[in-house]
């Protein structure tokens, strides 16, 4: 059975508290998934993200990006957004390509196993939320290591 992931639930449970400490602007979010909007599956149900960019683009939301013309562009590229399933474990996810500034793009993943309990739907959206806080974490934290 297909699901088409809701992206405001996804991004709401993706969301992080990590918070940027100077100024970033957040520029173009991208999406290079190979799979198009697959997305992986659990138990019967296999997901897709149409609008994947926009997910990550609003789970990054309340980070603190900076609408200033001259703060540092950070460029996103959405390389992959899955989950796998193996045995009991389910295996969401998040890769991401940053590029600031126009400088050297550096990778961000998030891999987060967990059991798989019953494969239901809001378990699968835990999972991906999970690897989406994950991987917003890494690049608030990546980007703060830059300020001053």
């Amino acid at each position: 059975m297909k699901v088409d992931m809701d992206p405001g639930r996804l991004a709401a449970i993706g969301a992080t508290d990590a918070r940027l400490r100077c100024g970033y602007r957040l520029g173009d979010v991208v999406d290079m998934r190979p799979a198009g909007d697959r997305a992986g599956g659990l138990g019967f149900r296999m997901f897709a993200f149409e609008d994947a960019p926009a997910v990550v683009r609003s789970s990054l939301h309340n980070v603190g990006f900076s609408d200033a013309p001259d703060a540092r562009a950070v460029e996103v590229r959405l390389m992959r957004l899955y989950m796998n399933q193996v045995n009991v474990t389910k295996i969401p996810v998040v890769v991401y390509e940053v590029q600031v500034d126009g400088l050297a793009p550096q990778l961000i993943r998030s891999q987060l196993p967990n059991m798989n309990w019953n494969g239901s739907e809001d378990e699968a959206y835990r999972g991906y939320g999970r690897a989406l806080e994950g991987a917003n974490r890494q690049l608030v934290e990546k980007l703060n290591l830059a300020c001053n």
